[in-house]
C-alpha cells in the first residue's frame, strides 16, 4: 500500500517545530505571519495566518484536557474504517460502526 496523502497540511507544523528546535523559543503569532508571508505572499499573509489560527481553534475536543483535539484525520476516519474492514473481509460489518448493537451480537467474532 502507498500512502499518497497530501503533505501540505503538515508543512506549517513541521516549520513551527523546526523553528522551535533552532531558536529554542518562538513567538507563535510572528511565526504564523512569517510562514504565511513566505508560502502565500504578502497580500494573503494576514488572511492565511488568521485561517491557520482559526483551524486550531475549531478543532473538536474529545477529552478533558486542552491537548485532546481531533486533527485533520477526523474527516478521513470513517473512510479508513471502511477500507480496513474491506481488506479484512466484506462479509461482516465494520465493528466500529456497530457500537449501538448489544455486545452478545459480537460473540464468536
Amino acid at each position: 500500500m502507498i500512502n499518497a496523502s497530501n503533505i501540505k497540511p503538515h508543512i506549517y507544523y513541521l516549520d513551527f517545530i523546526a523553528c522551535m528546535w533552532r531558536e529554542g523559543d518562538i513567538d507563535v503569532h510572528q511565526h504564523r505571519m512569517a510562514y504565511a508571508n513566505t508560502y502565500y505572499g504578502k497580500a494573503a499573509a494576514k488572511t492565511i495566518a488568521d485561517s491557520l489560527k482559526a483551524y486550531g481553534d475549531a478543532a473538536v475536543f474529545f477529552g478533558e484536557h486542552t491537548d485532546e483535539h481531533i486533527g485533520e484525520q477526523y474527516i478521513n476516519h470513517n473512510t479508513r474504517i471502511l477500507a480496513s474492514q474491506w481488506w479484512s473481509g466484506t462479509d461482516q460489518a465494520a465493528r466500529e460502526f456497530c457500537g449501538h448493537l448489544r455486545p452478545k451480537l459480537w460473540k464468536n467474532r
